[in-house]
């Protein structure tokens, strides 16, 4: 890693506590003051094509319960007599 602010005798630390949480810098020196750590996660992503058939089959999935619901619902209004 290279930190373009550090003169030839800084360091900065890694702090690596706990194999389930990722890894946070910390005591970095630059231009702008020390450095604060900012909670961050990793995110796998996925191909276009993924997201395209993920929102479809919400789409779908939500067009499946409105169907159902609509039915549910003019099958009580039915039994009521309306």
């Amino acid at each position: 890693m290279r930190v373009q602010s550090l003169a030839s005798k800084e360091f900065f630390t890694i702090q690596l506590l706990c194999y389930t949480h990722l890894p946070e810098l910390a005591f970095i020196r630059s231009t702008a003051g020390h450095a604060s750590p900012i909670p961050w996660m990793t995110v796998r992503k996925f191909p276009r094509w993924v997201y395209v058939l993920m929102r479809l089959a919400m789409i779908i999935g939500a067009g499946f319960c409105a169907y159902w619901i609509i039915k549910g619902g003019i099958f009580v209004l039915k039994g009521m007599g309306a």
